[in-house]
C-alpha cells in the first residue's frame, strides 16, 4: 500500500517536480494524487469520503476496475460482510444500493459512497446525448 502524498513530498524524483508547479497551495497536492488514483490499476479507499467518491467516479467513467475496495470493515461482520477490502452484496436488487445493507438510514446511502448503478447509469445518459449531439454536428 502506498500513500501517495508523502510520497510525492519525499521522492526526490516528484518532490522536485512538485516544487516546479505553478500553483502549490495545499489543494493541489490532493488534486494530483485522485488523478493519479484515479489511473491506478488498483484503488483502496475509504467509506463516507468524499475524496474517495471522487477517485471512485472517475475510474468508473473511464473504465477502470469497477470494484470498489475498502481500507477496513466499518461494521462488525455480523452486520455487513467484508472479504478482501469489498462489501458484500449479499441480497437481490435491482440496484447495487440493495444488494448490501448497510446499518443505516437509507437517505445515507446517497452520500456515504459512490454506487455502481449510478456511475453506469450516468454514463450511459452521457454516451446517448454525445451520441446525439455529434449525429447533429453532422447535419450541419
Amino acid at each position: 500500500m502506498l500513500f501517495l502524498d508523502g510520497y510525492l513530498r519525499t521522492a526526490p524524483e516528484s518532490s522536485a517536480q512538485i516544487g516546479e508547479l505553478p500553483w502549490r497551495e495545499s489543494s493541489v497536492l490532493p488534486l494530483i494524487c485522485q488523478l493519479v488514483a484515479a489511473s491506478a490499476e488498483m484503488f483502496v479507499g475509504t467509506l463516507f469520503s468524499s475524496f474517495t467518491a471522487l477517485i471512485q467516479r472517475a475510474r468508473g467513467f473511464t473504465g477502470r476496475d469497477q470494484r470498489f475496495l475498502y481500507c477496513y470493515a466499518d461494521w462488525d461482520q455480523d452486520l455487513v460482510r467484508f472479504d478482501r477490502c469489498e462489501y458484500l452484496e449479499l441480497y437481490d436488487g435491482s440496484f447495487s444500493w440493495n444488494r448490501i445493507r448497510y446499518p443505516v438510514d437509507a437517505a445515507t446511502h446517497s452520500w456515504m459512497r459512490e454506487w455502481q448503478t449510478w456511475i453506469l447509469k450516468s454514463l450511459s445518459i452521457f454516451r446517448q446525448r454525445t451520441h446525439l449531439f455529434t449525429d447533429r454536428l453532422g447535419e450541419v
